[in-house]
């Protein structure tokens, strides 16, 4: 039987301090913080600590033998099942939308129990009264989900036991080596089976796929992420298959994924429905967005996201509004797609089911950003901040079905722009995370904070190609602003690309010299960024090789190119070795051609490429190639900057040249400093 505990959780509830004991008996306060499966306890002076069960101390925690989420091997079950619109949805999500049943069960240990009056009458309210209001709850988890969906999800639960199971919390809940529960798929097994004559479990399946979509499980007592101690349970969702190594079948349903949190808060209070919220969110599909390997460093959406700090908003209370991703990932909203120039008036808010908008990268449209207007009220009543919510997605599935979307700080894939500069994780730097915010009140490739991304855009740059200004928030809590639509360069004619490899300091190829024990191990260094192939890349001189003599395969792809039809492609050549091999040459999924290299000599080629837009070159190989002098070309080259002229209605056309004769746009606002060329004549943007 297979009982260690490695899903998805919720972050521990900030301000989580205790005392702790070292070795030499010394006491020291110190903040519990991280997720299930990977938490420590932080004093104030930022020292980490972690239990030693074997010793029954707090030990320095060892960075460098902590576990990782890598080490930790997350079964895919319990990732995110690919959830995932990056461009927006044009039907809802049938899943997710209609009338559904859920299920809790509410469960007992053999030395813990609900408090007195927190039944099962209680928990049902708690689940699914219309308009729920009880000593601090706001609403319940139906409300939630209705207002999330603007009423397509229709969700409500049966609610059942509370039923005792075999065994104390501590065999449950008690923590292994690295402080991960121990067997908490053993406690949803016996929940299941205990109620298997009060439910019809096929009930609980949406699709009709045979599987119930998921169990939750509401246990008595408190979470050790929320002031329990080590043998409570750590909330969380996971499945079965992985925490047993087999799924149940009750009713002829599999059952296998499932969720659970807590009665209790750490003070002893009623908990309420956040982490309810935040872990049934998980069985929708959606990852953690806070950084779940690096504990309390950077949030990332903080407490304006379900699936971060927010949670815990108003004590747990009043979890935030869905974002727009998560709405938009749900089939619940769908984002308006700003292209031409636009002036956004009186935009509604989030909880007011409020419009969002997005703005993709062109040369990657899995990469984005999205607009929605977040304010004070309603759901969000508790988040830090009011303004303009700008959110930087980057989507990768692997990063969201391994739940490590904001693992790499320098690469945080679901984040807030925020509009101070400063991603912090406490909530009232987040209050500044809005825009506007002292007087920024605009958002582009010369901004502070700027528009940047991670992957080329269609004009080979890391920005947005277009941006925001005049950002408001109105007195009636809208939110005004002016998009202006970036402009690609005026490369209708001339070279559009050009790869020289003239960076690759190495030997070999145009050297002459093809010796390839000696020769091509220089450091790969192209002049465009976003070159990458499945095996080795080396630097020769002044040009480049791909591809291993021992792994056959190797597919080279290029930086995304803006194509128009009948650019041509040219590119030299060459194969490694004494025998020919050939290329597959592609243009985005279109074939151009399988081409021969002739072993140590250099070969021209040439394509008229039909297809048109953002796309990049594949080069798939069947053994080395050494590369060089990569170029696309438009047709009627011009190499000089053209005369402006008047028209004839006798206004100049105003468009800005580079003193290079690259066009620039027509708007000198969004221009760097510099020399450039309006009108015929020259002027310095400052």
């Amino acid at each position: 039987m297979l009982c260690v505990m490695d899903g998805m959780a919720v972050p521990a509830r900030p301000g989580q301090w205790r005392t702790i004991y070292l070795a030499d008996g010394t006491a020291l306060k110190a903040e519990l913080v991280g997720d299930e499966n990977f938490h420590f306890y932080r004093t104030a002076e930022g020292v980490q600590y972690v239990y030693n069960p074997d010793r029954g101390y707090y030990v320095l925690r060892d960075a460098k033998t902590a576990p990782t989420r890598s080490m930790m091997s997350l079964k895919a079950n319990a990732g995110t099942r690919g959830l995932h619109r990056h461009n927006a949805p044009t039907q809802p999500n049938t899943l997710y939308s209609g009338k559904k049943k859920g299920l809790i069960i509410l469960v007992n240990f053999a030395d813990t129990v609900f408090a007195a009056g927190h039944d099962q009458a209680l928990y049902n309210r708690i689940a699914n009264e219309e308009n729920f209001k009880y000593g601090d709850f706001c609403g319940s988890v139906h409300d939630y989900f209705k207002a999330q969906s603007n009423g397509a999800f229709d969700l409500t639960f049966d609610v059942v036991g509370p039923v005792t199971l075999s065994s104390s919390q501590a065999l449950y809940g008690g923590n292994n080596s690295r402080g991960s529960d121990m067997c908490p798929g053993e406690m949803v097994e016996e929940a299941c089976e205990a109620v298997e004559d009060m439910v019809d479990f096929s009930e609980y399946d949406w699709n009709a796929d045979g599987e119930v979509e998921q169990v939750f499980v509401l246990f008595a007592g408190q979470s050790e992420a929320d002031g329990g101690a080590k043998s409570c349970i750590w909330p969380h969702k996971w499945d079965l298959e992985s925490a047993l190594g087999y799924p149940l079948m009750i009713d002829n349903m599999v059952i296998n994924t499932y969720a659970c949190s807590n009665e209790l808060k750490g003070t002893g209070a009623l908990n309420g429905i956040g982490v309810i919220c935040h872990e049934f969110t998980h069985c929708l599909g959606l990852p953690d967005f806070y950084d779940t390997s690096k504990p309390s460093v950077n949030y990332a959406m903080g407490n304006y996201d379900l699936m971060a700090a927010g949670a815990y908003n108003q004590g747990s209370y009043m979890p935030p509004c869905y974002t727009a991703y998560e709405k938009m990932a749900c089939g619940w909203l769908t984002p308006i797609e700003l292209k031409n120039d636009t002036t956004v008036e009186k935009m509604a808010a989030n909880h007011e089911h409020g419009p969002a908008y997005i703005l993709y990268n062109e040369g990657n449209r899995d990469e984005y950003y999205l607009l929605e207007n977040r304010q004070k009220k309603g759901w969000d009543a508790a988040i830090p901040g009011q303004g303009l919510l700008v959110t930087h997605v980057d989507y990768d599935a692997t990063k969201w079905n391994k739940n490590s979307v904001n693992q790499d700080k320098n690469h945080l894939r679901c984040a807030i722009v925020p509009a101070d500069g400063k991603l912090g994780w406490d909530y009232r730097s987040m209050a500044n995370d809005l825009f506007p915010y002292a007087g920024n009140d605009s958002l582009n490739r010369y901004s502070l904070p700027a528009a940047t991304l991670f992957n080329d855009n269609a004009d080979g740059t890391k920005y947005l190609l277009g941006g925001l200004s005049s950002i408001k928030r109105n007195p009636d809590g809208t939110v005004s602003f002016k998009f202006k639509a970036g402009r690609l360069p005026d490369n209708t004619t001339g070279v559009v690309f050009y790869e020289s490899f003239g960076k690759c300091a190495g030997t070999g190829g145009n050297d002459n010299q093809w010796d390839t024990v000696s020769g091509f191990k220089g450091t790969f260094a192209a002049d465009k960024t976003g070159w990458s192939c499945t095996q080795t890349m080396y630097g020769g001189h002044q040009c480049a090789k791909f591809g291993s003599s021992q792994h056959a395969g190797a597919t080279l792809t290029s930086p995304s190119i803006m194509f128009m039809e009948d650019d041509t492609l040219t590119f030299q050549a060459a194969g490694v070795g004494k025998t020919t091999s050939t290329v597959d040459v592609y243009v985005g999924n279109t074939l151009l051609d399988v081409i021969t290299l002739k072993p140590q000599q250099w070969s021209s080629y040439q394509f008229v490429i039909k297809d048109k837009g953002a796309k990049t070159l594949r080069f798939v190989m069947s053994s080395r190639m050494v590369l060089d002098d990569v170029k696309v070309v438009r047709k009627n080259t011009a190499t000089a900057i053209r005369r402006l002229t008047i028209s004839e209605s006798g206004m100049e056309d105003g468009r800005i040249y580079s003193v290079m004769g690259q066009y620039m746009g027509t708007d000198e606002s969004l221009l760097p400093p510099g020399m450039y060329i309006r009108n015929g004549k020259k002027f310095i943007k400052l």
